[in-house]
C-alpha cells in the first residue's frame, strides 16, 4: 500500500511539474510572440511593421516628358539600384519624414545615356486604408501621395505610386509625374 501511494505521489508530482513547465513556456512565448504589445520578432499588423527607419534600395520609374511644341514626348523608364534615401516612419502619431534621390537614364539617341537626377522629399503624416492595401502620405503643405502596398513584410516594403518630379531641363514645365515602384528595407541597426 505504501508503494502505491509513493508511486501515485511521484506520478502526480511529475504531472504537476510537466503542467508548470508547459505553462512557463506558454508565458514566455506570449511575451515575444505576435500577440504581445510590441509584436515581438514577428509583428502582425501593418502599423507594427511600418514603425522605424526604412532605407530606399531600389526605385523603378517610368515617365513621359513633354518636349517643345511639335516634338514627340520623351519616355524614360528604368531602375536605379543605387537610389539613396530613407523614410522615417512613426506610429501614434503617424508621422513620416522622407527623402530619396534617383538617377534616371535617358537615351537621347546618341548611344550614351544622359543621367537625370530626380529628388523627392517631404514631411507629414500617413494613413493606411482599412484593407491595408493603400498608404496615403499627406505632406505638411497639404499635397497627398498614394502608394499601393505591393509587399508588406517585417523588413521589406514595396510601394507603387505616382510621384511629382521637377526636372532641370529647358523646355520642360512643372507638374510632371513619374510612376515609381519603391523598394524599402528596414534599418535594423538601431
Amino acid at each position: 500500500m505504501k508503494t502505491f501511494f509513493t508511486r501515485t505521489h511521484a506520478l502526480l508530482g511529475a504531472i504537476l511539474l510537466f503542467v508548470m513547465a508547459l505553462s512557463a513556456c506558454r508565458k514566455e512565448a506570449d511575451k515575444t510572440g505576435p500577440s504581445a504589445g510590441g509584436g515581438g520578432n514577428n509583428p502582425t499588423t501593418f502599423e507594427q511593421r511600418i514603425d522605424g527607419i526604412w532605407e530606399v534600395k531600389l526605385v523603378q520609374y517610368s515617365a513621359s516628358l513633354p518636349l517643345q511644341q511639335g516634338l514627340p514626348p520623351l519616355t524614360i523608364a528604368g531602375a536605379d539600384p543605387s537610389a539613396t534615401g530613407s523614410f522615417d516612419i512613426g506610429v501614434a502619431p503617424n508621422t513620416v519624414n522622407y527623402n530619396f534621390r534617383v538617377t534616371a537614364s535617358i537615351d537621347l539617341g546618341f548611344g550614351v545615356p544622359f543621367p537625370l537626377p530626380i529628388t523627392q522629399n517631404g514631411v507629414g503624416t500617413w494613413a493606411v486604408s482599412a484593407n491595408k492595401k493603400t498608404l496615403t502620405i499627406t505632406q505638411n503643405n497639404g499635397q497627398k501621395q498614394e502608394f499601393a502596398i505591393l509587399v508588406d513584410e517585417p523588413n521589406v516594403q514595396v510601394w507603387q505610386g505616382t510621384v511629382p518630379i521637377e526636372l532641370p531641363l529647358p523646355g520642360i514645365g512643372g507638374g510632371l509625374t513619374a510612376d515609381a515602384v519603391i523598394t524599402l528595407v528596414k534599418n535594423t541597426s538601431n
